[in-house]
């Protein structure tokens, strides 16, 4: 018996001495784990598990250091045999899920923090694990709901706030984001995360003020994290300092001279500072150390890479006919971004046109070098390096203007030659447009001795004649700003009965190739600014007519860009870039539905403005004016635009213009238009819109395979008229060169 019971008492002391040493094991894990010794740690616990195999909490260490070395599937056997020994532990479950999620079994990831909360139903790491699962499946509003319980349960849960700030940020709620970030940073005033997250929402509101004040605390906290230097930089390039952006990147780059992201960032300060040759070699030392950021093979950075190449191939060589190119090459590439509402790329586009607007001034194109800065401007109107060039510029075009000798040249649009001197008249009462051009401006149009009245700013005039039966001669004379006259004669024959046209031809428009056709749809419906009513009907009508657009007219869905509930900016953004890369066998729609108002000008003129989402009320630098839509539209080659603007005042865009004496479709077409179809004149307009109804109606129900937007508009003309307080109008757009010409519809 007494031996019996020797033999018990030393089977205790050997268990206790291998616990013991299963303890020491884990212990020894620890101290290394917090040293970063991973595979050390890892080696420890495994020691800890071969003394003791039923030792949960090495099973428990061990698997979070797999995971720290991207060990998955180790990690998650060792998370299996921790819920194994104990079935009822929810961090077990909660744990295997964040490895599933990991390892993007996201099926997986939910059902184990579902099971995580069903055992421990205040739990909060639980739903926030199952809340970061649902923000990676973009179910966001799942997201907010559990990030929202977990706080609930827990007030002082920093991550859950910070996490639902993340949500609300991509949502585009800026304030509630702010609001959890802030919330964030008062549990833990040392939370750099916080203050970055905050940062990054002030700046995208334009506080660049409280952005800087953000990333100072957050360097305070942590002064050895590159990261945030190369943040700093950011903030003051958004403040247009250039100069202190750059030395922040320089910082970031010292503390880490692998940070890729400050090289290339710096390219960009360094372009617009215009020292291109230091810009040039950053990017040789960041391809020297082989550094990588995503642009190198990422196809939506091409149009960036582009840009690169027009610093260091062309503006640091004094190539500026390289560097042009490259210039519009990136525009094209940027256009032709599937997904646009990036805001690490929206900024690229301005700064692409200054380079653009530079280069153009060192090849002395000036006019054109005016236009790019203007179209610059009308994105981003705080931009004061390039009001400074734009002021140049104008100041050498205003010298140039003041030496002129040269005379007008003018242009006959309409009818077009067919002989030398002679053309002839489509019938005896006939609509003539043309084109005066010159460097100091057209002061004074005249046919015939007459002069012609609202002369556009670009020129063109348009007058109509009536023509007696043969010869009528024909003097346009044109005296520019100088006093330099020119003249040009050529014969009309008239006839006495206006000759029988075709009104639908049923033959292709373009011999050469088919039109295509593109469209931007701008919907505003929820407002930022509390003071702006909220909208119910844009985006319902803007979805409509995308469908309609898409499946019975010739219109792809990936020419179609939606833009719902976007600022000034990224409107003003699609709407440049569009019109800046179309051909002129392209035609584009342009829809825009949401508040407008109209004031007048110190002239008694009015102004037509569209209110965006983002727009503060009664400060209309904050609004899409008639003259920013002008600017975005000058430049483009395209054959047609057409503007469709369901909002109030919308008529304050149009200037008047005498109805096409021309029916014919294919003639309608050839000749360049840019017209708006408005749902009032200087009134407002309800949100339940009676003009969109018709609107889309008329397209739905149209049989005709070539429809003008003209003979459109007067389908439902009537109808409107006899069913609303609302007078529609359809007319040109002011001063952006229209010809006389109709927008085109084809059906399917």
């Amino acid at each position: 018996m007494k031996k019996i019971f020797l033999t018990i008492v030393s089977f205790c002391f050997v268990m206790l001495a291998k616990s013991q040493t299963a303890v020491e094991y884990l212990n020894s894990g620890v101290a290394k784990s917090n040293e970063k010794n991973y595979t050390g740690a890892i080696e420890d616990y495994s020691k800890a598990i071969l003394v003791n195999p039923g030792y949960q909490l090495a099973y428990y260490n061990r698997g979070l250091d797999k995971s720290k070395i991207k060990d998955y599937e180790g990690a998650l056997a060792d998370f299996n045999k921790f819920i194994e020994l104990d079935p009822n532990s929810a961090k077990g479950y909660a744990l295997r899920g964040g490895i599933k999620r990991q390892m993007k079994d996201y099926a997986g990831a939910i059902a184990d923090y579902t099971k995580a909360i069903t055992i421990d139903p205040n739990y909060v790491k639980g739903y926030a694990g199952l809340a970061d699962t649902k923000r990676l499946l973009k179910d966001y509003a799942g997201a907010i709901a559990d990030y929202t319980k977990a706080i609930t349960i827990d007030p002082n849960y920093t991550y859950g706030y910070f996490a639902r700030a993340l949500i609300k940020r991509l949502l585009k709620d800026n304030e509630g984001a702010i609001a959890d970030y802030s919330k964030a940073i008062e549990l833990d005033p040392k939370y750099v995360n916080g203050y970055m997250g905050r940062s990054f929402l002030k700046r995208r509101k334009k506080d660049y003020e409280g952005a800087l004040a953000d990333v100072n605390s957050a360097i305070e906290i942590d002064p050895k994290n590159a990261y945030l230097f190369a943040a700093r930089a950011i903030v003051y390039y958004y403040m247009e300092k250039f100069t202190e952006s750059v030395a922040e990147n320089e910082k970031a780059i010292s503390l880490d001279p692998n940070y890729g992201h400050s090289y290339i960032n710096n390219l960009e300060s360094l372009a617009r500072l215009h020292r291109f040759s230091e810009a040039a070699g950053y990017y040789d030392t960041y391809t020297r150390l082989g550094l990588k950021t995503g642009i190198e093979t990422d196809s939506s950075w091409a149009f960036y890479r582009k840009y690169i190449e027009a610093i260091t191939m062309g503006a640091a060589k004094n190539n500026y006919g390289l560097a042009l190119k490259n210039l519009k090459e990136a525009e094209l590439l940027f256009n032709d971004l599937k997904e646009k509402d990036d805001e690490g790329k929206n900024n690229s586009l301005t700064a692409i046109y200054e380079m653009k607007g530079y280069v153009l001034e060192k090849l002395n194109r000036l006019t054109e070098a005016s236009d790019v800065y203007n179209q610059s401007l009308v994105i981003d109107p705080v931009q004061a390096d390039i009001k400074r060039s734009l002021v140049g510029v104008e100041s050498k075009l205003l010298l140039l203007a003041k030496d002129d000798t040269v005379p007008p040249a003018i242009e006959i649009i309409n009818p077009k030659p067919s002989r030398n001197v002679d053309i002839e008249a489509n019938n005896g009462k006939t609509q003539i447009i043309g084109r005066a051009k010159d460097a100091s401006g057209i002061a004074a149009i005249k046919i015939n001795g007459n002069a012609i009245e609202n002369t556009e700013v670009d020129g063109l005039f348009i007058t109509e004649l009536v023509l007696k039966a043969g010869a009528n001669e024909i003097e346009i004379t044109a005296t520019d700003k100088q006093g330099n006259t020119a003249n040009k004669k050529f014969i009309l024959t008239g006839t006495l009965a206006s000759r029988q046209i075709e009104t639908n031809p049923d033959i292709a428009l373009i011999a050469e190739a088919p039109p295509k056709y593109y469209a931007i749809l701008i919907a505003e419906k929820d407002y930022d600014d509390a003071a702006i009513p909220d909208l119910q009907n844009p985006v319902k009508d803007a979805r409509e007519l995308k469908n309609i657009l898409e499946n019975q007219y010739t219109f792809k869905a990936s020419d179609i860009d939606t833009l719902f509930n976007r600022s000034r900016e990224e409107i003003m953004q699609s709407i440049t870039q569009r019109c800046n890369t179309l051909t002129e066998n392209d035609n584009l729609v342009i829809f825009y539905a949401g508040h407008g108002t109209a004031e007048k000008d110190k002239f008694g003129d009015v102004d037509g403005y569209w209110i965006p989402v983002s727009a503060k009320k009664g400060l209309t630098a904050s609004y899409i004016s008639a003259d920013d839509i002008n600017k975005a539209l000058k430049r483009s080659n395209a054959r047609h635009i057409l503007m469709i603007a369901d909002a109030c005042f919308s008529g304050a865009f149009t200037r008047s213009l005498p109805d096409d004496a021309n029916k014919s479709i294919q003639k309608q077409y050839k000749m360049t238009s840019r017209k708006i179809m408005a749902s009032g004149n200087l009134e407002p307009v309800p949100d339940n819109s009676r003009f969109l109804f018709y609107l889309k109606n008329s397209l739905k129900e149209n049989k005709e395979k070539y429809i003008s937007a003209k003979d459109l508009f007067d389908s439902f003309y009537k109808a409107i008229v006899n069913n609303s307080e609302n007078l529609p109008q359809y007319a040109a757009i002011k001063n952006v060169g229209d010809e006389g010409g109709e927008f085109v519809f084809i059906k399917k």
